[in-house]
Order: C-alpha cells, then structure tokens, then sequence
C-alpha cells in the first residue's frame, strides 16, 4: 500500500467550460500544496487542508463561492469520517467559512455526531469561525441568484423561462419550487423583499496510509434549495463514510443520494469488488432506479482508489506514489 494516498474532488456536474478549466487548475495547485505536506500531516489534517482550500475559493460550491438558496442566504453543511469510527458534521451553518474544520470540532470535542443551525454558529464563534454574511457571497452566486428571481418573477406572470441553466433547476431539480412560491403568496413576498435589497457541486476528499482511511465533505447545497434544506454532505452513509474496508465521498443531487445511502452501498461493495468496480456498481444501480446525477471518490484498506460519475463532468485530483493525476472525465 502507498504510504498516503489523497483524493480531491470540486463536485460532479455540468460544469461550464472556463470554470471547470479552473477547478482543475485550482485542484492541481492544492493538490501540489498538500503533496509538500504529506509527510507533515496525518491523513484527518489532509482531509481538512484541502477542503479549506477549496472553501476558500470561489470556484467551488463550499465556503466562500457557494451557492444561494431561495431566499438569497448561504447555508452550509459539512461532515468528517475516518475508519476508526470518529465521526462529526454540522447542517444548514451561516455565517462559517470553513465548515469541515466546525465539523471536525464536533467530531473532537462534542459527544454528538450532527450539529445543525444556531447551535452550530455558536460552536463557531467559540472557536473564532464565525464571519459576516458578505465574506461568504461571490459575485458569482449572487448574480445567478438575480438571475434566478428574475426567472421566477416571470414564469409566475406567465412568461416563459429563457436562461437555460435556470430551467435545468426549476424543471428537474426542483420541479415543486415553484408551485410553493405561487400557492403561498408570503413566501414570495419574502423573497422580493430580499431581491429589492439586493447540480449542484460539493466538494470533498479522502486521504489514507496504512493506519487510518478519511473522508471529508463541504458543500452549499444546491442552488435555489429551500431555506433549511439539508443534503446528503453531512449525513453518515449517504454524502460520506468510512470503515476498515475504506472511504467514499459523494457529490451531486443529494435527495437521491440520500435515497440510495450511496456511500454506504459503495464501501459495502468493496468486500466483492474493487474501489473502481465498487464506486461504478453503487452508482449505476442508482441510476438505473432514480437517473441519479452523482459522483463518488473511494479509496479502499489496500490503497486502491477509484473515481466514477454519472454526471457531464467530475474534477477530481489523486496524489498516489508522488505523483498527481488531474482529470475531470473518468468513465
């Protein structure tokens, strides 16, 4: 087995051609930045380096450039896992730039294993995580967000929806929201007064040596989700998990990866299969039952790894035996 191994995903998705060209030259930088680490850091402060990293750049849905919900808000959740059976996430957290380190927190420090809401902000501001709500909107997600109302504003008065990407989330992703907003005149009332005053990626990594396998998750969730909505990213089994047998992360549409428990699945899978074999089954079956959108990293206890997607696109970086592989195709 390779002394360490390192899996780096930016989120599986559709990915349009210049931010995609990013992430992979953002992943490869980190990946080059926690290669100069690795024989410094334990595999649970790998995990941890390379999600801040990506917290911390606006061309991942995570941290500073995640996605807004309904109401115009950042609402973020993140989890940890290793093999040993530690464990800690936190839910639908404002106002945190680096969701993986609170979860980290919870996962050292508390006796419970999910942490969600104002209980999670307070945990923050203990440990000096806690930020001001304009640190975290990218002029990026912002603007989709404009975009986004404008659609609905319009689609309400019965116009047709003419961006493209916005249909995508309104038709497919979310085919109910907009039925709620014209049913329940309160709520739409709310979102034009936050519009007056102003799939869904996920990012995650595994990292493992001889001793110990690790996976972490962060994620904004998807965008225009409802306000409170909580996805697959911190729930044990479904965004990420890890036994002796090894570790997966998930990324995509998380009601249906919650649906299927595909990380769970996926990590059971490699008792049969390999890491490669073990991620294509978890999700081809999925797919055949729901059309998932999804992607899944795996590393197993023998140090094999495996990558594989049944979305357009999935950035993903691997550090293995000294050397860095970057590729956001992987079927």
């Amino acid at each position: 087995m390779p002394s360490q191994i390192i899996l780096i995903h930016g989120g599986a998705g559709k990915w349009k051609k210049e931010r995609l060209s990013r992430a992979k030259e953002s992943l490869l930088n980190i990946a080059n930045s926690v290669k100069n680490k690795m024989g410094e850091i334990d595999p649970i402060d790998a995990v941890e380096f390379v999600i801040r990293c990506m917290e911390e750049d606006e061309t991942f849905n995570a941290g500073r450039g995640a996605a807004l919900n309904l109401f115009g808000e950042v609402e973020l959740d993140a989890g940890i896992m290793t093999s040993s059976g530690r464990v800690g996430a936190v839910a639908a957290v404002k106002n945190v730039l680096h969701p993986i380190s609170l979860a980290k927190i919870v996962m050292n420090e508390l006796d419970h294993v999910l942490v969600s809401g104002k209980g999670a902000e307070q945990l923050a501001k203990l440990h000096n995580l806690y930020t001001s709500p304009d640190k975290l909107v990218s002029d990026y997600a912002y603007n989709r967000w404009l975009r986004a109302i404008r659609e609905i504003h319009n689609y309400l008065s019965g116009k047709e929806i003419q961006d493209d990407s916005i249909r995508y989330y309104l038709t497919e992703i979310f085919p109910n929201i907009t039925n709620i907003i014209k049913d329940y005149p309160e709520l739409y009332e709310e979102i034009k007064k936050r519009y007056s005053h102003n799939i869904s990626d996920t990012v995650g990594a595994l990292a493992s040596n001889e001793n110990i396998i690790v996976a972490g998750v962060s994620t904004g969730g998807i965008f225009l989700k409802f306000p409170g909505r909580i996805g697959d990213s911190p729930i044990i089994g479904a965004g990420f998990y890890a036994t002796r047998k090894g570790g997966c992360v998930a990324t995509g549409h998380g009601e249906e990866i919650m649906k299927n428990l595909l990380c769970y699945k996926a990590v059971n899978y490699l008792e049969k299969y390999s890491a490669v074999e073990a991620a294509k089954k978890a999700l081809e079956e999925a797919y055949h039952r729901t059309r998932i959108k999804a992607g899944l990293i795996m590393v197993d206890n023998s140090g094999n790894w495996g990558v594989y997607h049944t979305t357009d696109y999935f950035p993903v970086a691997v550090i293995v035996s000294g050397k860095i592989i970057v590729k956001d195709y992987w079927r």
